[in-house]
C-alpha cells in the first residue's frame, strides 16, 4: 500500500538511532573541544579536525575568499597567485564578511555537512536494500565501519604502518566531519547523484539539470570523488552496452546520455585542477610535495583496508539479471579502490588515500547482499561475525584516536592543536594590523596559524603548500633549537639565515629561553615583547646571504 511504501522510505526506528549516533560520532571532536575549553579554560586555535596544518590551511583561505573571492596560498613568501574557486569557501567566506568569525565559518560545516552525509548514506542504502534486518546492517556497515589496522600492523614497516593508518582514518564514512566537512558533503552529493542516475534511467529519462548540477560540485568540492562518479557511472553504462550488444537487445538510449551528460558534468572541475597544477606554481610545489608521500602507500593497502567487506562482497557475485541499480555498487566500489591503487602506483597525482573516502558505502551493500546470498546459516554467521568484530574493533581504534587528540599526544600526528598557546593574542594582533610590510617565521604549529589570523605569509607553515616544504620545516625547527646543528641552514648563523630568507619578522613563542631571543638579536632592527610572545623585526639581509638561502631553497 501507499502507506507501507511512504513507511519503508523513512528509517525505521533502529535506522533513527544509527543515524543519530552517526552525527554524534561525527560532532565528538567538536563537543570534547567545547568541554575542555568549558572547563580547562582553553583558547579554541580554529582546528577542526586530527591535523592542525590542514584546519589551518582551510581557515587561510577562507579568509583569503573573503577578501579576494579567488584564493592563494600564503605559506610561503613567494608572490601569491590567486587560481583557486571553490564553492564551500565561497561559501565560508561570505559568511565571515556577513560577521561570523572565521572558525566558526568552518565549523558550522561539520554539522551542516555531516546531517548531508548521514542521509545521503541512507538514501542510497535504501535505494539498494529492502527495509528490514539487511538494511540495517548495510546502514551499520556503511557509516561506522573501520578496519583495525593494529590487526596487522606488527608485519609492516614503520612507512607501511604510518600509510595504512592514513588508510585506516580516511576510508571510514564519519570521519570526513573530522577536519573535512567539505569532502563529506561530497561523498554525499555522489550518493544523491548515483541513485539520481539508475533512477532517472530506469524512468527512461535522458536529461536532468539536477543530476548535472549534483556531479558538478562533487567534483568540484573533491576532485577524488568526481573521478569515482565519472568512472563509476561510464563503468557501469560500458558493461550494460557490452550486455547489450551480446544479447542483442534495444539499446539503452537514455543510459547513454545520462552517462554523456555526468562525464561533461564531472569532468569540467577535473580539467580545471589539472590545469592548477599544470600552470600556478603553488599548486605544482603542492603536488611535488604530496608526491614524497607516494612510496609509502603501497598498492595493496587499499583493499587490505576494506578485506572484511571484500570477503562477504565475493559471495554475491552474479552474471544474472544486471541492471544499472544492481550494477552500480560494483562499479562504485571498483572505481574508489582502483582509482587509490592507480595513484599510489603511477603517482600522476597526490594523495592517493582520499579516493578510499566512502568505499564502505558501496562495499556495505555488496557485502549484505553476499551474505543473503549464502545458502549455509554458519557462514552468514561467519562472515557478519568478521565484520562486526573487525568494524567495531577498528570503530572503536579510530575514536580513540579521536578523543586522544583532543586530551593527549595523537598516534598518528604531530598534533592536533585545538587549542592556542596562552598569550599569543597581543603579538598576533600586532601583527595583523602593523603597517610593517612582511612575511613572518615562526615555530610550525605557530606559524600554520598566521596566515588566517593575520594575513601575513610564511616562509614555511604546511607541509604541503609551503615550498621545498620537507627541507624548510627541518630548517625551521633548527632554527628554534636548543643547539642548531647547522646542517640545515648551510652554513649561516641563524640570525643571517632567518634574514636571509627574506622574512620581516621573526616570532618566538611562549617557554622559550631568553637566549632564543639573544640568537636573533644580530640581525634585529627592534625586539617587541607581548607577554611571553616576542616579535622580532628582522633587518634586511646582504645580497651573498640572500643568495645562498635561494639557492639552497628554491621557489618551486
Amino acid at each position: 500500500s501507499a502507506e507501507s511504501e511512504r513507511q519503508a522510505r523513512l528509517p525505521s526506528w533502529s535506522e533513527w538511532v544509527l543515524l543519530l549516533l552517526a552525527f554524534a560520532s561525527g560532532t565528538l571532536l567538536l563537543w570534547l573541544m567545547a568541554w575542555r575549553i568549558a572547563t580547562d579554560g582553553l583558547t579554541w586555535s580554529g582546528s577542526v579536525g586530527l591535523s592542525l596544518e590542514d584546519s589551518m590551511q582551510y581557515l587561510a583561505f577562507i579568509r583569503d575568499s573573503s577578501e579576494h573571492f579567488l584564493v592563494g596560498a600564503k605559506f610561503s613568501l613567494d608572490p601569491v597567485t590567486r587560481p583557486f574557486l571553490h564553492p564551500g569557501f565561497v561559501l565560508a567566506g561570505l559568511s565571515h564578511r556577513a560577521g561570523i568569525s572565521i572558525p566558526v565559518a568552518y565549523a558550522i560545516w561539520v554539522p551542516i555537512g555531516l546531517g548531508v552525509t548521514c542521509w545521503g548514506v541512507f538514501v542510497f542504502i535504501r535505494s539498494q536494500v529492502d527495509a528490514g534486518w539487511g538494511r540495517f546492517l548495510a546502514l551499520a556497515i556503511a557509516l561506522f565501519f573501520a578496519f583495525p589496522f593494529d590487526f596487522v600492523g606488527s608485519a609492516l614497516s614503520a612507512t607501511q604502518k604510518l600509510a595504512l593508518g592514513v588508510v585506516f582514518l580516511e576510508s571510514p564514512t564519519l570521519t570526513a566531519a573530522w577536519g573535512y566537512p567539505f569532502s563529506g558533503m561530497a561523498l554525499a552529493l555522489a550518493c544523491f547523484a548515483f541513485v539520481s542516475y539508475f533512477s532517472l534511467r530506469e524512468q527512461g529519462r535522458s536529461f536532468s539539470w539536477g543530476l548535472l548540477l549534483l556531479v558538478l560540485v562533487v567534483s568540484w568540492l573533491q576532485p577524488w570523488q568526481g573521478v569515482t562518479v565519472v568512472v563509476a557511472v561510464v563503468a557501469c553504462e560500458a558493461i550494460l552496452a557490452i550486455r547489450t550488444i551480446r544479447l542483442r537487445t534495444d539499446w539503452n538510449r537514455a543510459g547513454m546520455a545520462l552517462t554523456l551528460g555526468v562525464g561533461l558534468a564531472g569532468g569540467v572541475p577535473l580539467v580545471y585542477y589539472a590545469l592548477l597544477g599544470h600552470f600556478d606554481p603553488t599548486w605544482r610545489a603542492s603536488q611535488m610535495n604530496s608526491q614524497l608521500w607516494e612510496p609509502f602507500f603501497s598498492w595493496w593497502l587499499f583493499p587490505l583496508s576494506q578485506a572484511p567487506l571484500l570477503i562477504a562482497a565475493a559471495f554475491g557475485v552474479t552474471h544474472t539479471d544486471l541492471d544499472a541499480r544492481r550494477l552500480l555498487p560494483w562499479t562504485w566500489a571498483a572505481a574508489a579502490i582502483g582509482q587509490a591503487v592507480f595513484l599510489s602506483v603511477s603517482g600522476v597525482a597526490s594523495a592517493p588515500s582520499h579516493a578510499m573516502r566512502g568505499v564502505s558505502i558501496p562495499l556495505a551493500v555488496l557485502a549484505v547482499n553476499g551474505i543473503m546470498a549464502v545458502r549455509s546459516r554458519a557462514l552468514a554467521g561467519a562472515l557478519i561475525g568478521l565484520i562486526c568484530v573487525t568494524g567495531i574493533a577498528g570503530a572503536v581504534a579510530v575514536h580513540r584516536i579521536g578523543v586522544k587528540s583532543v586530551f593527549g599526544p595523537n598516534v598518528l600526528f604531530d598534533g592536533a592543536g585545538y587549542f592556542s598557546q596562552p598569550g599569543s593574542d597581543g603579538a598576533i594582533q600586532w601583527l595583523e594590523h602593523s603597517r610593517i610590510q612582511g612575511g613572518v617565521i615562526a615555530e610550525p604549529d605557530l606559524a600554520s596559524g598566521i596566515p588566517w589570523r593575520t594575513g601575513r605569509q610564511v616562509w614555511f607553515g604546511h607541509g604541503t603548500w609551503s615550498k621545498n616544504a620537507a627541507v624548510r620545516r627541518m630548517a625551521v625547527n633548527e632554527l628554534y633549537s636548543p643547539i642548531p646543528s647547522g646542517k640545515w641552514l648551510n652554513g649561516l648563523p641563524p640570525a643571517r639565515f632567518a634574514s636571509a630568507t627574506g622574512a620581516r619578522f621573526l616570532l618566538i613563542g611562549c617557554g622559550q629561553p631568553q637566549a632564543l631571543v639573544e640568537r636573533f638579536r644580530p640581525a634585529a632592527e627592534r625586539v617587541r615583547r607581548f607577554g611571553c610572545f616576542t616579535v622580532i623585526e628582522l633587518r634586511p639581509p646582504s645580497l651573498a646571504d640572500r643568495r645562498i638561502v635561494a639557492r639552497a631553497f628554491p621557489p618551486s
